[in-house]
This record gives C-alpha cells, structure tokens and sequence, in this order.
C-alpha cells in the first residue's frame, strides 16, 4: 500500500528531525530548552515524535541548563 510506505516513511523523517533537534535544543540550552518544554505539551503544534522526543526535556534535564538556579 503506497500509503503505507508514505506514513513509514514520514514517521521515519519526524523520528530523526525530532532527535537532531533534541540534541541543537541542548546544545543551545535556556530560552531553547524552555520553548521545547512549552511545545511538548502542545500536541496541536508539532508531529508525535517530536513530542515524545521533547517530553524528555521536562524531566531529564541536569541542573542549571534552563538558565534557573
């Protein structure tokens, strides 16, 4: 079914986007990590995976990344 394969195929691109964005999201760290908590809880604006990969940034986030004490 090439509809199918279209979905495996988007699911593919949102898995890897959403990791590489993950990781530019740490690596930028304050205002990017808070914008990609904000997001995680809004289901309407980004794909699943990028919110399952964000949600990560609610909880396993060492100390001080935020820019809060």
């Amino acid at each position: 079914d090439p509809d199918l394969l279209d979905d495996e195929a988007w699911t593919a691109l949102h898995e890897h986007g959403a990791e590489v964005a993950y990781r530019v999201i740490l690596d930028l760290r304050g205002f990017y990590i808070k914008a990609g908590q904000f997001m995680s809880a809004r289901p309407d604006m980004l794909p699943h995976a990028y919110l399952k990969r964000f949600r990560t940034l609610q909880s396993e986030i060492p100390r001080g990344m935020t820019g809060e004490g």
